[in-house]
């Protein structure tokens, strides 16, 4: 996950807060320290609520649609990217 991250990263700008599920990719340390070294905050919406992140949820549906069963790092990394505004609001 934090070399997903790091490749996406490089093109745009750190958000502020990265909106995340309660998925097995976003467990454990690794995506923590990652987020410090950074500067990100991570936000977990509650297990059960997929609304609270309803802009990536319809993503992702839209983007399974189309690609198929497709690459899950591809899905990944165009949630994050749109999960949060970068910094400074741009």
């Amino acid at each position: 996950m934090c070399r997903i991250l790091d490749r996406l990263f490089l093109t745009r700008p750190l958000p502020e807060t990265l909106i995340l599920d309660n998925g097995p990719e976003f467990a454990g340390t690794a995506l923590d320290a990652w987020a410090t070294q950074h500067g990100v905050q991570l936000h977990f919406i509650q297990p059960g609520k997929p609304v609270q992140n309803a802009f990536i949820e319809s993503f992702n549906g839209k983007f399974r649609d189309r690609e198929g069963s497709g690459n899950s790092d591809s899905v990944i990394s165009g949630s994050l990217a749109s999960s949060a505004p970068p910094r400074g609001g741009q």
